[in-house]
């Protein structure tokens, strides 16, 4: 079983989604009054085609997924069974975040830069929580310690 991990809320998801369909939907409408031959607007409605493609291909394609063998992110991969699991508060967006470490690698002697291609960080939700604790078998997320 494959399950994956998205780094937003299912409302922020929402407003963005529809905030984009009432962009195109008036610059599309804009275009189409004046036969398309408005460059400044049919830039725009590319800029937008552009961002939102961008946008589901970040937080849709390449979100975290976990199946029976590893935890995967773009190039981090850390095997299941070498995976240890943490909460640590992300100061500068104002919530929490769980964090995916492998016991293998020694991260008090890497530099920040190594430490931050090495582990696999999720915006925090009680549902992943639940999910992460059943599917890896451990009792409960460490509380993160500077």
């Amino acid at each position: 079983m494959k399950k994956r991990l998205y780094d937003f809320s299912t409302s922020n998801a929402v407003i963005f989604i529809l905030a984009y369909a009432m962009l195109l939907t008036l610059n599309i409408f804009s275009v189409s009054r004046n036969n398309w031959e408005n460059l400044p607007g049919i830039l725009f409605f590319i800029v937008l085609l552009i961002g939102l493609i961008a946008v589901i291909t970040y937080y849709v394609l390449m979100a975290i997924s976990i199946d029976e063998i590893e935890i995967k992110h773009r190039s981090t991969r850390i095997l299941k069974k070498n995976t240890d699991a943490y909460i640590r508060p992300n100061f500068r967006l104002k919530y929490n975040e769980i964090i995916f470490r492998d016991k293998s690698i020694n991260y008090e002697v890497l530099s920040k830069k190594e430490v931050k291609k090495n582990e696999i960080a999720v915006q925090y939700f009680d549902k992943y929580e639940f999910y992460v604790l059943s599917y890896l078998n451990i009792e409960e997320l460490k509380q993160w310690s500077s």
